[in-house]
């Protein structure tokens, strides 16, 4: 179970850097970084049921709600652009 836990844990980890990277890589790319917080707010609409404790403790991938703040945290950050690609 313990190593279960920590698998979970290690893949959120993974999970979270994999935003991360898409951030910068959208604003590097002269997208708009903030259409991933977007996606995940369009991702937690589609699962509007709360999750328990314990399905949060066995969840592969982290909350919605929380990548979408950990990217809008992360393009604050990054100086503002007059305009990004749009296609």
């Amino acid at each position: 179970l313990g190593q279960m836990l920590a698998f979970f844990n290690f893949s959120r980890g993974a999970e979270m850097e994999a935003d991360r990277l898409g951030v910068q890589y959208l604003y590097a790319a002269g997208y708009d970084p903030t259409a991933m917080a977007t996606m995940f707010e369009k991702l937690a609409s589609k699962n509007r049921k709360k999750p328990g404790t314990i399905s949060k403790m066995f969840s592969t991938h982290p909350q919605s709600v929380d990548r979408r703040d950990a990217s809008i945290a992360l393009v604050s950050r990054f100086p503002e652009r007059e305009e990004y690609v749009i296609s």
